[in-house]
């Protein structure tokens, strides 16, 4: 039997964690008109593909760790400049930019790392690591989610609420929970 993965072998999120890179990434496939999206995240910061407006081809796209600061820079400032960007998907009704952050703040809460993302018709694939015990011990542990589009829905309606202080928070220890 294989040994759970430990600290050190785990893929943490970049300096700035989940929620801004993956809000970051998320503003990126609204300005460019992205949808069908997968993000993968690798040991300098995330690749992802995604479908680019009407093209059939997807294309290839890469966040390395140490740009994404500047990157969330900037999408704060155009963010609050009033420069919005296009809705690409119908999983994600507000954006990928908001559903990815809100998504990013769940997984921080979650301790995950070395996340996948795959954007699916009717289904947002989420799988990686989380601290958690496996055999008495501390140790990361495998999860995968399946988030249709009310658990996406949950996610952005926790997410307005904590910007109105008035959020439950732990979106996926809530999920996990229901499944038992």
């Amino acid at each position: 039997m294989a040994k759970p993965p430990q600290p050190s072998d785990v893929q943490q999120p970049s300096e700035v964690g989940y929620e801004s890179s993956l809000r970051v990434i998320g503003r990126h496939f609204d300005l460019q008109g992205c949808r069908q999206v997968a993000i993968f995240q690798t040991h300098g910061g995330f690749i992802a593909r995604a479908v680019v407006s009407d093209a059939r081809t997807p294309i290839a796209l890469e966040f390395q760790a140490r740009e994404l600061p500047a990157l969330l820079a900037q999408a704060r400032s155009n963010r609050e400049s009033g420069v919005r960007t296009g809705m690409g998907s119908p999983l994600m009704p507000t954006g990928y930019e908001d559903c990815l952050r809100a998504l990013g703040y769940a997984l921080d809460d979650y301790y995950a790392a070395g996340v996948m993302l795959c954007e699916l018709r009717q289904v947002l694939v989420v799988t990686g690591v989380r601290r958690g015990e496996a055999g008495g011990t501390q140790a990361y542990v495998a999860f995968e989610e399946q988030l249709h589009a009310q658990d996406i829905e949950q996610l952005l309606n926790d997410a307005f609420a904590r910007r109105s202080q008035t959020s439950s928070g732990g979106f996926f220890k809530r999920k996990q929970q229901q499944h038992r």
